[in-house]
């Protein structure tokens, strides 16, 4: 914890708060060598070998230190030699720390606009899969219809919407995790209202499929699509509930998503009632 502590107090710093820590350690620095000046730790003009007194100077001395430079026309003795090792230490750190902050920026941005890429690319992928299980749906509606829907496929109808149960839990985590961090991006509200709808969509589709089935009296594993379709209905008011906690949609624009949503849910869970019990 303190080490993620520290790690968030250096990521937080700015270049003005560095420089008024460079500033600072030169000033200090320069104040120390001037009045802690003694006959064993003192500044030194090389060319005419007296002992520096002046704080200009010595802030002068404090500064070519921090940075390096070393001019050679003030030497130090004594003690502050260790003093100015000390400062060049500090002076190459605080150097690393605004150079890394620097690279961070970069790679900050280019992480940012490949996590922009990434995300939407996901959310697109999501509606693609909506898209293609609603197709798959309406293929096995249209079989039914002509008679023509293998006996053997009935029994494993429940697989038909195992595509659909990840796709919602997939909807549902990425939901979900943008109202419990800030960190992590959210979904637009452009995006929510199509994944919504994409889900409420998928919904009638099976909605569908279940009334064809109850008109048919085809029967199939009623137990695995009872309770497949049953995690997906419970996996669909979570998804809605997330989106309304992120307020990520106008409020009429989702009212009426839910209406619809709660309508389909209503007849599906009247459907499935009246297969299994048939």
């Amino acid at each position: 914890i303190k080490n993620q502590s520290f790690d968030t107090w250096i990521e937080q710093l700015t270049f003005f708060r560095i420089f008024f820590v460079w500033t600072a350690i030169i000033i200090i620095f320069g104040l120390a060598y001037s009045y802690l000046s003694n006959d064993i730790a003192s500044l030194h003009y090389s060319a005419t070998k007296e002992r520096v007194t002046s704080v200009y100077d010595a802030i002068y001395f404090s500064f070519i230190t921090a940075t390096t430079t070393g001019f050679g026309d003030i030497t130090p003795t004594g003690v502050f030699k260790i003093v100015s090792i000390l400062e060049v230490i500090f002076g190459l750190l605080l150097l690393a720390l605004v150079t890394s902050k620097l690279i961070a920026i970069k790679q900050n941005v280019i992480l940012s606009e490949i996590y922009e890429i990434s995300f939407n690319e996901r959310v697109n992928r999501l509606r693609s899969s909506f898209l293609l299980f609603r197709q798959d749906i309406s293929r096995v509606i249209a079989k039914i219809e002509e008679n023509s829907f293998p006996k053997r496929e009935v029994y494993d109808l429940h697989t038909r919407v195992t595509p659909f149960e990840d796709a919602l839990s997939e909807t549902h985590f990425l939901l979900q995790r943008a109202t419990k961090s800030s960190f992590v991006k959210s979904v637009d509200p452009l995006n929510t209202e199509l994944l919504l709808n994409s889900v409420i969509n998928s919904l009638e589709k099976i909605n569908e499929l279940m009334e064809l089935l109850l008109e048919k009296r085809i029967d199939g594993k009623k137990d695995l699509m009872f309770t497949t379709l049953g995690r997906c209905t419970l996996i669909a008011e979570s998804i809605f509930k997330n989106a309304s906690t992120a307020k990520e949609l106008e409020t009429k624009k989702f009212a009426d998503l839910d209406t619809r949503k709660q309508e389909l849910l209503a007849a599906l869970n009247t459907s499935l009632e009246k297969w299994n019990g048939s």
